[in-house]
């Protein structure tokens, strides 16, 4: 995918890491496990980030890209790669999607957790204990048992 960075009428937008993100943010819609499989180039002219996807449904592939990205290119990894192994960015992709699920970013609790990791319950009890050199942060699961300290 590529991106104008200065086109006519247009602010220029923060900066390349930040265009890549909201691309990366437009698949959250897509229900996909998407990983950045390349490092973005810039040329001071176009910004082009390459992503790895899978579970993608091309009949739910938007039109409209957000920051006037444009889709270049959707083929098969081995075709774009070819005899390298996708398991190590399939899994980082896999570990990505389900933090994102798990976790709430939206807070800045050191556990931060909106479901269980080990039976998806979100019956979760945080707790805190002060000692004189800490704070111990605690969660539990209410219906399996999981918990975690921080």
């Amino acid at each position: 995918m590529a991106s104008d960075q200065e086109d006519e009428g247009l602010e220029t937008i923060d900066t390349p890491a930040a265009l890549v993100r909201e691309l990366e943010s437009a698949f959250v819609g897509l229900n996909v496990l998407v990983v950045q499989s390349e490092a973005p180039s810039d040329n001071g002219e176009t910004l082009s980030a390459r992503f790895a996807v899978w579970l993608l449904d091309l009949d739910q592939v938007p039109e409209k890209w957000p920051n006037r990205w444009k889709l270049l290119e959707i083929a098969s990894f081995s075709e774009v790669y070819p005899g390298q192994n996708s398991d190590v960015l399939s899994d980082r992709a896999a570990i990505l999607r389900r933090n994102e699920i798990l976790l709430d970013e939206g807070t800045d609790e050191p556990l931060n957790y909106r479901y269980c990791p080990q039976c998806s319950s979100t019956q979760l009890s945080k707790t805190s204990r002060n000692t004189p050199k800490e704070t111990i942060y605690f969660i539990r699961c209410k219906e399996c048992g999981w918990g975690e300290r921080f």
